[in-house]
């Protein structure tokens, strides 16, 4: 009777620790899903960011496009 007693306490135990593990696991599947996330979003970012040099390269090519379009209205304007 006690080994049976013994064996049915470890059964409870390890049933215990089975549904603190599943809670546990679930807890990390939703971390997991949200750091897929956060890196999607970055990875998303990074490719539209342009670094220094693209930046002043587009200004420069924005500024020659917008002289253009004045000397254009200037002329349109004679």
């Amino acid at each position: 009777m006690e080994r049976y007693a013994a064996i049915l306490e470890a059964k409870r135990a390890a049933d215990s620790r089975i549904a603190e593990l599943e809670t546990e696991n679930e807890k990390l599947k939703v971390e997991i899903e949200r750091q897929k996330k956060q890196v999607e979003y970055l990875q998303i970012a990074r490719s539209v960011s342009f670094d220094r040099e693209t930046v002043e390269s587009n200004r420069a090519f924005l500024s020659d496009l917008l002289r253009d379009i004045d000397k254009s209205i200037a002329q349109l304007s004679e």
